[in-house]
């Protein structure tokens, strides 16, 4: 694991996914992009599901189902919107996590002390 291949190979998606579900990201599968783009595809992919929910909605046939199928229908036809707020958080999560490090640097090296006034360096 501490071979000079393993972190050649670690990518930050992948750190994060670890830290927020203790799973693992497939190597290869992380997005190209700044966060900035990546998270106005996610916001776009997002949209685009909720039309789709709406059109798939409402062109079900309600009536004929149990409620039991009812709930799994609606259950079936969210699941396009449920991985596109899955795809946002792991986004958002990526940028916290960046953003603590950059905290966690700056204070430790006596750049950012909260306490301090900047202007007065």
């Amino acid at each position: 694991m501490y071979e000079s291949s393993f972190f050649d190979r670690v990518h930050i998606q992948q750190v994060c996914e670890f830290f927020r579900t203790g799973g693992e990201k497939t190597p290869g599968t992380e997005e190209e992009g700044s966060l900035n783009d990546r998270l106005r595809r996610a916001e776009q992919s997002w949209r685009q599901a909720m039309v789709n929910y709406r059109k798939n909605i409402l062109a079900a046939d309600w009536e004929n189902k149990t409620l039991t199928e009812q709930s799994f229908l609606d259950e079936e036809l969210q699941q396009d919107i449920l991985g596109a707020e899955e795809r946002q958080k792991a986004i958002s999560f990526e940028a916290g996590f960046l953003a603590g490090l950059r905290l966690g640097w700056e204070l430790s090296a006596g750049r950012a002390l909260p306490w301090k006034n900047q202007n007065s360096r």
